[in-house]
C-alpha cells in the first residue's frame, strides 16, 4: 500500500513538472533577475535546466545575460551575454506576440551597456507590454509595475 501512495505521489509530481512553470518558480526567476544575486540566479538556472517549454528558455536566456554581469573577465562576459542572447531572441522568433518575453527582452535592453549595442527593440517592446499588461496575471502585474518605477519605457504602468 505505501508504495502505491509513494508512486502516485510521484507521479502527480511528475505531472505538475511537466505542466509547466509554476508561480513559485516565476517568482524565483523575478526575483534573481531583481536581486542582481549571482548565486540566486546559477540556483534558478540550474533549477529550469530539465524544463524545455519556451517561457523557460525565455528565463534561461534572461538570467544568463543578466548573470554575465557576473563573471570574471569580459570574454566571459560577452561569451554569456551571447549565449543568453540568442536564447531569448529564438523564442521571440518563435512567438513574437508573447508580451512576457518581451518584457524579458526589454529588461535587458534598457539595462545592458550601449557598447553591446542591444537596445533595438525597447520602444516595441514597451508598447507590446502596455497593450497587453491587464492580461497579465497580478503575480506578472506586480513585478511590471516595481519595475516600471525605474523604467523609461514603462513610466506610469501599472499605478
Amino acid at each position: 500500500m505505501g508504495g502505491r501512495i509513494i508512486f502516485v505521489n510521484l507521479f502527480i509530481a511528475f505531472l505538475f513538472c511537466r505542466a509547466g512553470l509554476n508561480a513559485e518558480s516565476k517568482t524565483k526567476v523575478y526575483s534573481a533577475l531583481k536581486s542582481g544575486d549571482p548565486a540566486a540566479m546559477d540556483v534558478c538556472l540550474k533549477n529550469l535546466a530539465g524544463d524545455t517549454t519556451q517561457l523557460s528558455a525565455a528565463y534561461k536566456g534572461t538570467l544568463m545575460m543578466r548573470r554575465a554581469n557576473f563573471e570574471k573577465g569580459v570574454a566571459g562576459k560577452l561569451e554569456l551575454f551571447k549565449k543568453g542572447k540568442v536564447i531569448l531572441e529564438d523564442v521571440i522568433r518563435q512567438d513574437s506576440l508573447n508580451a512576457e518575453y518581451r518584457f524579458l527582452r526589454l529588461m535587458i535592453q534598457e539595462n545592458c551597456p550601449g557598447f553591446l549595442k542591444y537596445h533595438s527593440n525597447i520602444s516595441d517592446d514597451a508598447t507590446r507590454v502596455k497593450q497587453f499588461y491587464k492580461n497579465f496575471s497580478p503575480d506578472l502585474k506586480s513585478v511590471i509595475s516595481d519595475y516600471a518605477k525605474t523604467s523609461a519605457a514603462l513610466k506610469g504602468i501599472g499605478e
